[in-house]
C-alpha cells in the first residue's frame, strides 16, 4: 500500500494535525535531491520538499511553493544537501551570491507535513 505525506497549509498558515508530524510517524527518512522518502506505518512514501521550503537569503524557511533546491545545492554541482534524523542541511546561496550551510528541522514544523 502506498501512503502519502500531505501538505497541510492554508495560505501560509499551518493547520492543526490530526495524526501528528511525519517524523513522529514515519521512520527511515532519506533524501534524494529535493525529495524526502519515508517509511510510514502503511509503507513507503515520498514528498517533494520544494513544495514547502524556500531559500531566504541563504536560510532554509517554510514557504509554500518555495523551490528551495534551485537556490541551494541544486544551483551548482559540488554543493550538497543531507538529512540527519529530521534535520535537513543544505548549501544555500544568499542574495550576494555567497554560499552558506543552512539547516531546518522538519520535525519542528510537522504542521506543514503530516502523515
Amino acid at each position: 500500500m502506498r501512503t502519502s505525506l500531505i501538505l497541510t497549509a492554508s495560505s501560509l498558515a499551518p493547520l492543526t494535525l490530526a495524526v501528528g508530524g511525519f517524523t513522529e510517524q514515519c521512520h527511515e527518512n532519506n533524501l534524494w535531491y529535493q525529495t524526502i522518502n519515508s517509511r510510514c506505518p502503511d509503507g513507503w512514501t515520498s514528498f517533494d520538499l520544494d513544495r514547502v521550503l524556500g531559500n531566504n537569503n541563504g536560510r532554509l524557511v517554510w514557504q509554500i511553493g518555495g523551490s528551495y533546491f534551485k537556490g541551494c545545492a541544486g544551483a551548482q554541482s559540488g554543493k550538497t544537501c543531507n538529512l540527519q534524523g529530521s534535520v535537513l542541511g543544505c548549501d544555500c546561496l544568499d542574495n550576494q551570491g555567497n554560499w552558506h550551510w543552512a539547516t531546518i528541522d522538519l520535525g519542528e514544523f510537522g504542521n506543514y507535513l503530516a502523515y
